[in-house]
């Protein structure tokens, strides 16, 4: 958003895995949805389809970087930005068509639970207190 706010633009976003699941409109921060929780393959091709038919003049690809190593629909009118995320290594594609830009690295906490931090002998009353 910050990079067209001081122009009259629309910014569609897309989120696609293998396939578009959604398309929807936003102008401010408050119109972004939740990502989907579906997850399956990355393919680039069906977005590049979208700009190509819905005639845009810019396209900024967020990704891992990870999917096609080459685009089925090639962008045709418009400018492609892909910024790989943090967690990524290097964008999939021979050709991207595009600039390539990677966001630094960030650190991924995880979350779940590892044996350390469960007890091998199970409850005991030896854990209670007196």
């Amino acid at each position: 958003l910050a990079i067209v706010k001081n122009y009259n633009h629309e910014i569609t976003v897309i989120e696609c895995d293998d396939e578009i699941r959604r398309v929807y409109q936003v102008k401010t921060l408050r119109d972004l949805q939740d990502r989907l929780k579906i997850r399956g393959g990355t393919r680039f091709s069906p977005v590049f389809e979208y700009a190509n038919k819905h005639k845009f003049n810019l396209l900024i690809y967020f990704t891992d970087g990870q999917g096609e190593e080459k685009l089925q629909s090639i962008p045709r009118g418009y400018k492609t930005l892909w910024v790989i995320s943090g967690r990524g290594k290097e964008l999939s594609l021979k050709e991207p068509y595009g600039a390539v830009k990677k966001l630094k690295q960030v650190e991924i906490q995880e979350d779940s639970l590892t044996m350390r931090d469960v007890k091998i002998e199970g409850f005991s009353m030896q854990d209670m207190e007196r």
